[in-house]
């Protein structure tokens, strides 16, 4: 089933879905690594790599991150719903089905500008509010959050983050502003999600037995 993926490129650019990232929400994991990896050759090579790693019990206990990496990579080629992350946490991505439903973005920058961003891509925001959040010592402070909910394709969530990610863990972006003295700052998160997917997840937690009956 694994290696059956690199056989599925024929449906690479037909999603009519927002692009964001270079990706679209629904497109199929086959379209996500080709982007990812720049060709189908490449993406294939990925595949067969993971297979060859996943079946050679030495080198997996030598690569490890490697090897959960394609232990994902497997599980969504076998249709379950896994949430693929990389070495830092720039972007989230969740497949199910072999489809990608959700993105998760971390974007070091004001979200006033991020805001603009996704104006140009997804118009003006359904909702815009101040969120209230309190620290251990009491103090309260606001961060603003953006909704896009009315849209047939996606669910759209931008805000602020509470607490403040280290500028090491932001990238290139994160390693100018340490050269110029900032360790840390308060970055972006954009969740960016399928609306029948994220349906489903309403509906469903709606129908969960109330753990205390």
């Amino acid at each position: 089933m694994f290696l059956a993926v690199a056989c599925s490129w024929a449906s690479f650019g037909q999603q009519r879905s927002t692009l964001v990232k270079g990706h679209r929400i629904g497109e199929t994991f086959s379209d996500y690594l080709i982007v990812e990896k720049g060709s189908a050759e490449e993406a294939a090579h990925v595949l067969t790599d993971c297979v060859a790693l996943l079946n050679n019990r030495k080198e997996r206990r030598k690569q490890e991150s490697q090897t959960e990496t394609c232990q994902q990579m497997e599980k969504i080629a076998e249709g379950e719903t896994v949430l693929l992350g990389g070495l830092i946490a720039l972007r989230h991505s969740q497949f199910a089905s072999q489809k990608l439903v959700m993105m998760r973005l971390t974007i070091p920058d004001d979200f006033a500008k991020v805001e603009r961003d996704l104006v140009d891509k997804y118009g003006p925001p359904d909702s815009e509010e101040q969120v209230r959040y309190q620290n251990g010592f009491g103090a309260v402070f606001l961060h603003p959050r953006a909704t896009w909910v009315k849209r047939s394709d996606v669910v759209v969530v931008a805000s602020e983050d509470a607490t403040p990610t280290p500028t090491l863990l932001l990238g290139q972006v994160g390693h100018d502003l340490e050269k110029a003295g900032v360790s840390e700052m308060n970055a972006t998160t954009v969740e960016i999600t399928d609306r029948t997917w994220a349906e489903s997840l309403v509906e469903k937690e709606r129908n969960r037995p109330n753990s205390l009956n």
